[in-house]
């Protein structure tokens, strides 16, 4: 039997842990900001190394300070580690040039003394038997969290640091990282094991049986969704019916980390049932349960972004639909447009009389042909080709495919304290009732169906004299409801990317526990009411120094139009001294070496040979002329925006010809 390696190069997986920096390798390049921050010796610090007789001695000691300080341990003194960034800060700051540790470096006794004196300066001790518990312990609780091994080492670390403990060798921090990941692994499998039922382990067994001829059904349910269609949506419902008849679904794995489950569940991905039934049964039962949990809630964002797009298509070929109509009658909107047109001149010339509107009007028209363009008229303000919304309702059995599938297995949420709380709690009373009419199979409305949350531009299509239109009213109901998803004032419940956006912060009671520490490392205030306080004294204490000391502040000051910064002066050169200027830029002109860009391109290749970490790692070495000249051809191609397949053959021509002679010195 085999055992999870959630380090498996092939997995791909998400960390938590976006700042992390370093890796179990130590490295020996730190960013600058970071030796600033770390390194930069205090007045006690200078005061310590004062002590020191000799100049080497205080750079020797100020440099393992500093080393400290950086990498929470001391260098190592079998070939002494020398950072050559901290080395010459930390000679900076002591003004000894940085030469002077080689002395220091002669004498292993000074060093070890020194480690000593430090030691008891910092109030460092070292990582002991009662201290090693609790290092573990902190590591196991970090691993049933974190899966990578790089993030768990700098966790660590910093844990050490806050404790004042110095960090013990690599070897031993590798070692007690691995155990307890192992741990807390087996742990995690064994608890989500123990959480399943036997009816629960069986159905999970049964996955991935392949019968002859067959898929497992475990493959069946990787499989990725189809084009947007009523019967691809009705298979992503049928698969949450597979998902939650399995029962996995009743076990809580709240208490698991997201990332950790994506791991287990990408496991399962990239595996073919033959490989998974070779695993442990607790690993595998634990991977497996993952893998559900997390393709349930992907399948439900599947579901909404399907539906949202059916309920797009939809009503793109309603506005086509209005389109075309409008395309195939365009002449007789044309002579209705200038019917009106003629009847409003008429109407608006105040030298026509009253009495002779009418007959006017029906000297240019006849009654036939203006009753006639009356009609056709109310086709296009009152008539289907009114509103797009016609087209929609058109389409109400396209609609029913799949709304009554879709309705069923998903639930929805609304937002709290919204102001269109009212609007929401009528559309989740509405989607309810729907749900129960689709069950029982009622074709018409109840007197107390609600259409307090349809918009304002589709109420006349749902209440039509009086009566509610069922067909209406329902596609309203699903247009709204795309919408309010969209808009993030309904969540869909176990969706990934559809659920409460206050899912995503740290839950209340847990901030509790953590706000007071927070805000104290801060330096903030945590009772709200004292924030205000806190800050306008901050704002006035700022004020306050910067007009103190405007009298000398030679940079920006604060006058009547406004600020004023200041400028740095421009050196003005006298006659004499503008004449040599000029002489000087025309030797240098004549001086200056003339190079066309391909010919410099090869002349630095030739001497750095720069194309070589460009090449495939087979050519590396080789360094053939076509192979170099192809990719000065690239290089030249994209600065200058073109590409290298609409670079003309005369330009490689050129090149090749121009890197052959540069090889044999012509």
């Amino acid at each position: 039997m085999e055992s999870i390696d959630i380090n498996d190069p092939e997995l791909e997986f998400e960390t938590t842990d976006a700042n992390y920096t370093s890796t179990a390798n130590e490295i020996s390049h730190y960013p600058r900001q970071q030796i600033i921050e770390q390194a930069t010796l205090s007045k006690d610090d200078m005061h310590e190394i004062s002590q020191c007789r000799r100049s080497h001695n205080r750079l020797g000691f100020a440099y393992q300070i500093g080393f400290v300080r950086l990498k929470n341990r001391f260098p190592i003194q079998t070939h002494f580690e020398v950072l050559d960034d901290l080395l010459q800060y930390i000679s900076l700051q002591t003004g000894i040039e940085s030469s002077e540790i080689n002395q220091y470096l002669s004498r292993q006794p000074t060093i070890s003394e020194h480690q000593n004196a430090i030691r008891r300066y910092l109030n460092l001790k070292e990582l002991v038997d009662a201290d090693i518990e609790l290092v573990k312990q902190y590591i196991f609780e970090q691993s049933c969290r974190l899966e990578q091994t790089t993030a768990l080492y700098s966790l660590v670390g910093q844990h050490l640091r806050e404790q004042n403990i110095l960090q013990p060798a690599d070897s031993t921090m590798q070692r007690m990282i691995g155990e307890q990941r192992r741990l807390a692994q087996q742990h995690i499998y064994e608890k989500i094991s123990d959480l399943l039922s036997s009816e629960t382990r069986q159905k999970l067994d049964t996955l991935l049986e392949v019968e002859e001829g067959t898929v497992s059904s475990l493959q069946q349910l990787k499989s990725v969704p189809r084009n947007p269609s009523p019967p691809a949506l009705l298979e992503l419902t049928y698969k949450l019916e597979q998902i939650a008849s399995i029962g996995v679904l009743d076990i809580d794995l709240s208490w698991l980390n997201n990332n950790y489950q994506r791991v287990l569940a990408n496991y399962v991905q990239k595996r073919p049932a033959n490989k998974l039934r070779e695993l442990i049964t607790s690993h595998r039962y634990a991977a497996v349960s993952c893998f559900l949990h997390e393709t349930y809630g992907d399948t439900i964002d599947q579901i909404v972004d399907m539906y949202d797009k059916l309920i797009n298509k939809i009503y793109n070929w309603a506005q086509d639909d209005l389109d075309e109509s409008i395309k195939q009658k365009r002449k007789a909107i044309q002579r209705a447009l200038a019917m009106f047109a003629t009847c409003g001149e008429v109407l608006l010339d105040k030298d026509i009389s009253d009495d002779h509107i009418r007959e006017i009007v029906f000297n240019k028209f006849s009654q036939e042909e203006l009753a006639e363009r009356i009609e056709q008229s109310r086709e296009w303000a009152t008539g289907k080709n009114s509103h797009v919304f016609h087209g929609v309702m058109g389409r109400y059995g396209y609609l029913c495919q799949f709304s009554k599938s879709f309705l069923e297995h998903l639930k929805f949420e609304s937002s709290q304290g919204e102001s269109s709380q009212i609007k929401l709690t009528s559309l989740l009373d509405s989607v309810q009732m729907l749900k129960e009419m689709n069950q029982s199979g009622k074709r018409k409305l109840p007197p107390e169906a609600s259409i307090a949350f349809v918009p304002d531009r589709l109420r006349p299509f749902v209440k039509n004299s009086g009566e509610l239109d069922k067909g209406a009213w329902e596609c309203a109901l699903l247009t709204v409801l795309r919408d309010e998803i969209k808009s993030g004032n309904l969540f869909v419940t176990h969706s990934k990317r559809f659920r409460n956006f206050d899912d995503f912060f740290i839950p209340s009671d847990q901030w509790q526990k953590m706000r007071e520490s927070f805000f104290g490392a801060a330096g903030l205030p945590s009772d709200p009411q004292e924030a205000r306080t806190y800050l306008t004294e901050r704002l006035n204490r700022a004020y306050d120094s910067f007009l103190e000391s405007q009298a000398n502040n030679t940079y920006a000051k604060v006058e009547a139009d406004g600020w004023q910064l200041s400028t740095d002066p421009t050196e003005k050169l006298d006659q004499q001294e503008e004449d040599k200027l000029k002489q000087l830029k025309s030797w240098l002109k004549k001086q200056m070496r003339s190079i066309r860009l391909p010919e410099l391109l090869i002349e630095v290749d030739n001497e750095l040979k720069y194309t070589q970490y460009l090449m495939p790692p087979a050519s590396k070495g080789i360094r053939s002329v076509p192979d170099v000249c192809a990719i000065l051809t690239t290089i030249i191609a994209n600065g200058c925006n073109v590409g290298p397949s609409q670079c003309p053959g005369w330009c490689k021509e050129y090149l090749t010809n121009k890197y052959k002679g540069s090889l044999t010195g012509n």
